[in-house]
């Protein structure tokens, strides 16, 4: 049996011990963050072990601390809780599911101090109704937007949605108003979530690249 502990967690990523069948690894640095991303880091160290087994001797541990270290930068892997912004903080994540949006949430609680203010726009064939509900329960105000695509869902009915739940939303239509509104109305020490699809994420990692101002 295999064995994960996490000595560290922030916005920044993990810092793990882990222990397998084969041996024991101490203070992995991974630069991603969610306690989920413990478990893929160790799936990922037992695959290697398994193929160091079938002759890949060449893969020495240096090379998977510097890979997880670096996993961010080597991958381009974009939108996985990722730090985006410090002031105001920003973080946005591609959860697009009732499932993917359980574990942000999850994660946050242990990352992030207080509510939230969340730019949410998500596609129409999603379980939205049970992404809302997650997510109001770490959202001081939800801002509904629309990003430019036939499959997005209205953002007028994320609001409708979200106040039936007697939760706090507001419609901005746009992701580019979206995000505009969401500067202007966090307070000191909060953080902005940008979550609920990959087309909102791309668009509002268009907008921070040129220097979107409130």
């Amino acid at each position: 049996l295999s064995r994960v502990t996490i000595r560290k967690r922030s916005l920044s990523g993990l810092e793990l011990d882990i222990t397998t069948p084969a041996r024991s690894y101490r203070r992995l640095a991974v630069s991603l963050p969610g306690d989920h991303q413990a478990v893929n880091t160790c799936l990922a160290v037992l695959a290697i072990q398994q193929l160091r087994h079938q002759g890949f001797s060449r893969i020495q541990e240096q090379s998977i601390r510097d890979g997880l270290r670096g996993v961010r930068k080597f991958s381009g892997l974009r939108g996985r809780i990722g730090l985006v912004m410090n002031n105001p903080r920003i973080v946005l994540d591609v959860a697009h599911n009732a499932e993917g949006t359980r574990a942000l949430v999850s994660a946050l609680r242990g990352l992030v101090v207080g509510k939230l203010v969340t730019v949410f726009g998500v596609m129409k064939d999603k379980n939205y109704d049970e992404m809302l509900r997650i997510l109001g329960e770490i959202s001081r105000l939800l801002i509904a937007v629309q990003p430019r695509t036939d499959r997005a869902l209205a953002s007028d009915i994320i609001v409708k949605q979200m106040h039936s739940h007697s939760l706090r939303a507001v419609d901005a239509g746009s992701v580019d108003r979206g995000l505009r509104l969401a500067m202007l109305e966090v307070r000191i020490g909060e953080t902005i979530l940008v979550t609920g699809s990959h087309y909102v994420a791309g668009e509002v990692l268009k907008l921070l690249n040129s220097g979107v101002e409130t």
